[in-house]
């Protein structure tokens, strides 16, 4: 399976014809290489989508007849107009007497999945009470989810390593929830949210002085 990119650009003909530029990397054929450039107004069959390798006849002119093979590559066109194309396998080898076509095949790739700002609050020791200082951080949080209905949001709450699990566990959820409800106030829907709670079971900081314990009691905002 040999690699072909397929770069994708636009050139003005005359008459405000539009015609579209593939460049063919590496088009390999016989036992040479190289690349082939071609535009929509150099279709071998105009309308069909199919382009001629130049040169490839391994039969001609001794044999008796030329006929065509015609090859799909599959090809992704990037929102930026790149086409980037899987390639073809080159089985069965190519006979006496044929020459080649080539039909790229372009689908447009899906739209990246937008994903939520990076976001984490950090609350005081056994509380679970959302700090003022959030307040327009987690504004934005809800700007963007309003903005964005598909983007579904995990809270994820943790606590220090203080206090057995179980414990930790039930405030995780409390401190979840707290951001849940912020959320859901500034008009988020609901089904955009789900929450989770680890205790202290995902420590962001292994040390034991105030400043780990304070960045371990916290909720994260993902997305995925």
């Amino acid at each position: 399976m040999k690699k072909i990119i397929l770069s994708l650009c636009f050139m003005i003909f005359a008459a405000t014809a539009v015609a579209k530029e593939i460049t063919v990397h590496g088009m390999a054929y016989g036992s040479n290489s190289q690349d082939l450039t071609i535009t929509s107004a150099e279709e071998t069959y105009p309308g069909s989508g199919l382009y001629s390798v130049p040169s490839y006849m391994p039969g001609y002119p001794t044999a008796g007849v030329i006929y065509p093979r015609v090859i799909d590559i599959k090809c992704i066109e990037a929102a930026s107009g790149k086409v980037d194309c899987d390639g073809y396998n080159w089985s069965p080898s190519m006979g006496r007497g044929e020459y080649l076509l080539v039909h790229p095949v372009i689908t447009k790739a899906p739209a990246p999945k937008p994903t939520i700002p990076t976001l984490s609050i950090n609350f005081d020791t056994d509380k679970a009470i959302i700090k003022t200082e959030y307040n327009e951080r987690i504004k934005a949080q809800a700007e963007f989810l309003k903005a964005n209905p598909t983007v579904i949001v995990t809270l994820e709450g943790h606590t220090d390593v203080r206090r057995d699990q179980d414990y930790n566990i039930v405030l995780g959820y409390k401190r979840a929830n707290a951001a849940r409800d912020y959320l859901i106030s500034m008009g988020v829907a609901e089904v955009q949210i789900k929450v989770v709670s680890f205790g202290k079971d995902r420590q962001k900081l292994t040390c034991s002085n105030d400043i780990c314990l304070q960045a371990n009691r916290r909720v994260d905002f993902v997305s995925k």
